[in-house]
């Protein structure tokens, strides 16, 4: 079996920004779905890694952007099975204030 690995970063995402960030997803999201056809020998992997949302006490923006990949990751036939989320210091401050309540 081959694998393949598409890493995405730093998506910052902010629920219903006007600068695009959900333009840019399904862009993305559309590409992606090209590529796991191209590849359809492959195992493929996705791995988000760094700041998922723009700030991390926004946890509309959380459920927001993790309920719109789930649904389309799904669809892409991604399966949770074949995705790597790693946070980063955006996400962290929301952790550490989730820890203390």
């Amino acid at each position: 079996m081959k694998f393949a690995l598409v890493h995405i970063a730093d998506i910052h995402y902010k629920k219903n920004e006007p600068e695009g960030v959900s333009k840019i997803l399904n862009a993305f999201l559309d590409d992606l779905k090209f590529q796991k056809q191209k590849l359809a020998n492959y195992d493929v992997f996705l791995s988000i890694t760094g700041d998922i949302v723009n700030a991390g006490n926004d946890l509309d923006s959380y459920n927001s952007i993790f309920e719109e990949l789930d649904c389309e990751l799904n669809n892409i036939g991604l399966t949770k099975d074949f995705r790597m989320i790693v946070p980063g210091n955006h996400d962290l401050q929301n952790l550490k204030k989730l820890e203390k309540q």
